[in-house]
């Protein structure tokens, strides 16, 4: 099996930022050493649903990072918050409704 790289990528500038080996095919572990590579205060990321847990959501907003995570129907708790968030979410003027999904999504990943 081919050797497996979790790779930061900014879209902006079509750049890799930085990447990692996960080891033993750990692409979850390699993600979070890869957090602590690149300057994260005031950007934003997103991943996908592998990396919808607690400690990737307090690596990311630990360096200053916000973010959008995928969330499957395997978390079914977490599904039906977010959902709900998404339907009664606050108000917030001049930010994006993706914006309020993370900031709410965020908050609700944290305190499950």
């Amino acid at each position: 099996m081919p050797r497996l790289m979790v790779a930061a990528w900014r879209a902006q500038t079509r750049m890799v930022l930085a990447n990692v080996l996960a080891q033993n095919n750990d692409e979850a572990g390699a993600a979070l050493k890869l957090i602590e590579l690149v300057a994260l205060k005031g950007c934003g990321g997103t991943a996908d649903a592998l990396h919808c847990h607690r400690k990737m959501v307090e690596a990311i907003t630990g360096r200053g990072g916000d973010y959008v995570l995928a969330v499957k129907d395997n978390q079914s708790g977490l599904l039906r918050d977010a959902k709900a968030a998404l339907v009664c979410g606050p108000k917030i003027p001049n930010r994006p409704r993706a914006w309020i999904a993370a900031t709410v999504v965020r908050k609700v990943a944290l305190h499950s």
